[in-house]
């Protein structure tokens, strides 16, 4: 008799805690997405890298590393209009940071998609999306954290300009302070540190004195100390998370909106070129998405996915209403291998840069399978001629250029590359870089600027 009522006992209490999961699984999940500044692929320890980045790798081992992820740009702006909207920016008439201000379409972006789900939404740190009358409040965030005031000497700052204080290490304490603040409701927090975009050498000391001896470049250590300090601040949301017992209830994507900036000595291995080039390591970005109980922890996904994939997956998370009229799909079937194999049979990319800050570039790129085909289109002409074709599983430094001898999966990419592209608007003459309004201003000093 008592090992009967211990067993009935024991599976009542089982059945309970099951119970429980299912009532915490079915609530919404709180969202923080973290798009990282110009980092690279090889630069975080669980892709590979030598710089100290215990709390990614932490991610890692607790989400799903997406190793086969690439955002539709290799500079910020293009890269993060294409994020909020879900439209690839080509198609906007985005084509690199040279004609910034170009206006993001009259849809609904990813914050006032949210939003219509039922969440409070935030942003910390850099916008560099849209037009001037497009800032975040209009897109659809209810906070926004402040900006430091820009130095005396007008560059782009990373300390803030009045007290010299570090702003990725500030960020800490605004991203705790909103999670402590809104732990009663289902929130997304969006994080877009400066770290690790120049100038990297405004790093605090105590940041490159936690840089291991055996990285010796000056610049190399000094963006290392840098990337150290955004390991820290995801250190931080994950403790509030923690603190607050919302961590098993919290999806988390991370990803960078480019490649690593080959100046500042980044590196993007195993993958060629880096932050504003037409190669991998300017696209392909160390991703990890990390939710208990509904992704798998500990796993690798190897599909074809894009940056135009993030909105359309966190609609779908947060039970949304499906999103079907974007470029992006919803990556949870995949991610909770449902579905198998690549998301997309093929990846489009197209720059244009008349020149100045990023020199003349002008290229149309597809990525497909094994495959990346490019081609040049204006005057600049590479040594590898006017067009390229790699199987970048075995040639991820892209040296081989297979074009001559492969020339039918050259010409079925390149027919494919042209269709997409004729769908996109022409592209602007190179008078009309620069002429665009600008972006919206930023809150600026300290703390939170709150509309509800």
């Amino acid at each position: 008799m008592k090992i009967l009522i211990r067993s009935v006992l024991v599976t009542f209490f089982n059945l309970s805690a099951l119970c429980v999961a299912l009532i915490a699984n079915d609530e919404k999940p709180n969202i923080v997405f973290i798009l990282a500044d110009d980092l690279g692929y090889g630069d975080v320890g669980a892709f590979g890298g030598d710089i100290p980045t215990p709390n990614l790798d932490a991610l890692a081992r607790e989400g799903m590393m997406l190793t086969n992820f690439h955002v539709p740009a290799s500079v910020c702006t293009p890269t993060r209009s294409g994020i909020h909207s879900g439209i690839h920016p080509a198609r906007l008439g985005l084509y690199c940071v040279a004609n910034r201000g170009t206006p993001l379409p009259d849809i609904p972006a990813l914050p006032a998609l949210l939003k219509s789900a039922g969440y409070h939404t935030a942003m910390v740190g850099r916008w560099d999306m849209g037009s001037t009358e497009q800032g975040p409040f209009v897109l659809g965030y209810n906070e926004v954290s402040k900006r430091p005031e820009t130095p005396a000497d007008g560059r782009t700052p990373t300390y803030l300009g009045d007290d010299g204080s570090y702003w990725t290490e500030n960020n800490y304490y605004e991203l705790r302070e909103f999670i402590d603040r809104n732990a009663h409701h289902s929130f997304f927090l969006y994080y877009s540190p400066l770290a690790v975009h120049f100038p990297v050498t405004d790093a605090p000391q105590h940041f490159i004195d936690r840089v291991p001896s055996t990285i010796t470049h000056p610049r190399r250590r000094e963006m290392a100390g840098t990337l150290i300090a955004l390991d820290d601040a995801i250190g931080s949301i994950m403790k509030a998370l923690e603190l607050n017992g919302l961590a098993d209830n919290t999806l988390i994507f991370f990803t960078s909106d480019n490649g690593g900036e080959l100046t500042d000595h980044a590196s993007n291995a195993p993958w060629r070129g880096g932050k504003a080039t037409y190669y991998e390591g300017g696209f392909r970005m160390p991703t990890i998405v990390r939710w208990p109980g509904r992704i798998p922890g500990g796993t690798v996904f190897d599909g074809l996915a894009s940056g135009l994939d993030i909105l359309p997956t966190l609609v779908a998370a947060a039970g949304g209403d499906p999103v079907t009229d974007r470029d992006g799909k919803n990556l949870l079937p995949f991610l909770q291998h449902e579905a198998f194999g690549d998301v997309h049979d093929a990846l489009f990319f197209r720059y244009f840069s008349p020149g100045g800050h990023i020199p003349y570039k002008d290229a149309r790129i597809i990525r497909s399978g094994p495959w990346r085909y490019l081609e040049f289109t204006g005057p600049y002409n590479p040594a590898t001629g006017s067009a390229a074709l790699y199987r970048i599983a075995s040639d991820p430094g892209e040296r081989h250029n297979l074009i001559a001898s492969e020339p039918e999966v050259a010409a079925r990419l390149r027919q494919k590359l042209l269709d997409w592209d004729a769908g996109n608007p022409p592209l602007p003459t190179k008078d009309d870089f620069g002429t665009a309004d600008g972006q919206a201003e930023m809150p600026r000093g300290r703390g939170w600027e709150i509309r509800q």
